[in-house]
């Protein structure tokens, strides 16, 4: 165990006196030197075929006769427990089907001593082993071949609800079992047969599960790995099981509290529409945390209950009845009267009788109470900035579940997600409607009625906010019209900025001037600008009633051309110009066409 290798013992022919090489030998091991140091170091067979050319090997072996070694490595599993030497009176060649058949055996005794080793370390008198065991934090318990307990520490009794480990062994194992619902991690039912104990007891070794108690008599809900292991006898019969209970209550109450916000977290990050988002939040709470959930958000028109959900839906019939027969009344004392006050939560580890019986309206609401078997609540704030929009009411049922503090502290970070969500919804609507009446305000109010002509015009924004396209279409002196269409940089107030300064400026030059000239006063008025340099394109027809046609006059700055559509086929009229804003002399050439 220590790696120091140790002679154990020597067998030698009967009809050779080799004590003196024996001694000499075990001498040589006990320096690290030898036979057995070289297979300990290399871990695999040694066969030395002429011990005439390893003089440091095995000291005087040819003064006493011996010629040939091979060493043989005794493994059990994978740790090297000791080394098996043969030595021979002649010189021998390597024999691999001898090796092979040597292996096997090292393999064995390995086992062995791997097996007497362990039953030196269980030796150990029962007084020394329960002082041990009542010292170690996990709860441990050892089963006989029938199922009972043999032992208990103090740990696995406090656990299991004991007071006394000795109480909890004199108890029959099927009696015990009674005290509680036992579910694995998805919440399935578990069968005694999948305990580890009892797979342990059938000669599983290292049997693992991860199980949940809930104590039938409080709801009181922990979570142990239990880990199982068999005791072997000699015939390598089962002699009976240890059973190691880890509680992992709190890191795994800590898992789930991270995988529920998780969750809610996307649920609330899906939509802006918070009403059908935290319906879904409710939904998703009573598959975790609760066996109801009602959410209430202040709105404008007073306090609303969004929704109720409920682990089994089959109940929520029982409820909305209730809340038919007798409306919610606000105004009303109780807790989500105080929390939608004060701001702070409420924790009602045990909903005390005359709370319920207080909030009852008369006898047959108390009793229709009574049905729904209210066991523990909480009821938090949804919080937006500093007020309060909301609260969120869980409440534990038939699942006989008891809150406490950790609970709480999940919910309130759920109600502060979901009132930030409320809270980014409304910000939304209101900079969406502002969005919107300034995109309005920059845009013509409605087409001019141009005689000739039929004009229409279509402005659909990509996204949401305020964008830098813009068109115009007014009337600009002499019986002509013009019609202006242009996109600035940017987006938001910079870009409704200049649109509001190239339309406007547009729309200004064109009543006395060309298209292109109109595009040149506002190029100089852009280049001009102390404000970071913008730049903008835009196209400008001017149209003037001729006869029995109209002529249309061109002129583009960096904006794509018009298209004219004539007999079947389409054609771009016009020339390009330069950008508008980006040089002091920018061009802007015209073109003339008849409609």
């Amino acid at each position: 165990g220590d790696g120091t290798i140790r002679h154990l013992d020597a067998w030698t022919n009967p009809n050779r006196d080799l004590a003196a090489f024996a001694d000499l030998t075990a001498e040589a091991e006990g320096r690290g030197k030898g036979l057995a140091a070289r297979v300990v170091s290399s871990g695999s067979p040694v066969w030395i075929r002429d011990l005439e050319g390893e003089p440091d090997l095995t000291p005087t072996a040819v003064e006493h006769g011996i010629r040939s070694a091979l060493g043989v490595p005794l493994w059990s599993g994978g740790e090297l427990l000791g080394v098996l030497t043969m030595y021979d009176r002649s010189v021998r060649d390597r024999d691999e089907e001898l090796i092979r058949y040597l292996l096997p055996l090292g393999g064995q005794i390995g086992q062995y001593l791997a097996r007497i080793r362990g039953e030196i370390e269980l030796r150990v008198s029962r007084d020394q082993l329960e002082a041990i065991l009542e010292g170690v934090g996990d709860g441990i318990t050892v089963q006989a071949p029938n199922g009972e307990l043999v032992y208990a520490n103090e740990s696995a009794a406090r656990m299991i609800g004991f007071d006394d480990p000795a109480e909890l062994v004199r108890t029959p194992v099927a009696e015990v079992v009674t005290r509680f619902e036992i579910v694995d991690e998805d919440g399935t039912p578990m069968s005694l047969e999948r305990l580890p104990g009892r797979r342990a007891l059938l000669g599983e070794r290292g049997a693992q599960e991860l199980v949940r108690f809930r104590t039938q008599a409080t709801g009181e809900e922990r979570w142990s790995l239990v880990t199982a292991s068999p005791v072997f006898d000699e015939a390598g019969r089962v002699r009976f099981a240890i059973n190691i209970f880890q509680d992992v209550t709190a890191r795994r109450r800590t898992e789930e509290s991270h995988l529920l916000l998780g969750e809610a977290s996307a649920l609330l990050a899906s939509s802006l529409d918070y009403r059908s988002t935290l319906e879904s939040v409710a939904r998703l709470v009573v598959s975790r945390l609760a066996d109801w959930c009602v959410v209430f958000v202040r709105e404008p028109g007073g306090l609303t209950q969004l929704e109720v959900a409920h682990a089994d839906p089959s109940r929520l019939g029982l409820v909305r009845q209730l809340q038919e027969d007798y409306p919610f009344d606000e105004r009303r004392p109780g807790p989500l009267r105080e929390v939608l006050t004060t701001g702070r939560s409420v924790l009602l580890e045990d909903i005390p009788e005359e709370m319920v019986r207080g909030a009852a309206q008369d006898e047959a609401h108390y009793r229709r109470f009574l049905e729904l078997g209210l066991r523990s609540a909480m009821v938090v704030p949804m919080r937006a900035a500093e007020r309060v929009v909301g609260a969120i009411v869980l409440i534990s049922a038939e699942s006989l579940r008891r809150y406490d503090r950790d609970d709480l502290g999940t919910a309130e970070e759920l109600a502060r997600r979901a009132g930030m969500a409320i809270e980014h919804a409304r910000l939304y609507r209101e900079s969406s409607r502002v969005a919107e009446s300034l995109r309005r305000s920059l845009l013509p109010p409605s087409l001019p009625e141009i005689p000739g002509l039929e004009v229409a015009a279509r402005y659909h924004a990509a996204e949401d906010g305020i964008g830098g396209d813009f068109y115009d279409a007014f009337a600009s002196g002499g019986g002509s019209w013009c019609l202006v269409i242009g996109d600035v940089t940017g987006r938001g107030a910079s870009a409704a900025a200049m649109t509001s300064l190239a339309r406007y400026t547009i729309r200004t030059a064109a009543t006395g001037a060309s298209p292109g000239q109109a595009l040149r006063i506002l190029n100089r008025t852009l280049t001009r600008s102390e404000q970071d340099p913008d730049f903008c394109t835009a196209a400008v027809i001017r149209l003037a009633p001729s006869r029995d046609q109209m002529s249309a006059t061109i002129a583009s700055g960096g904006h794509p051309l018009p298209l004219r559509v004539r007999d079947g086929r389409v054609d771009e009229v016009g020339g390009p110009g330069t950008l508008i804003g980006m040089i002091d002399r920018g061009y802007f050439p015209e073109d003339s066409v008849s409609l």
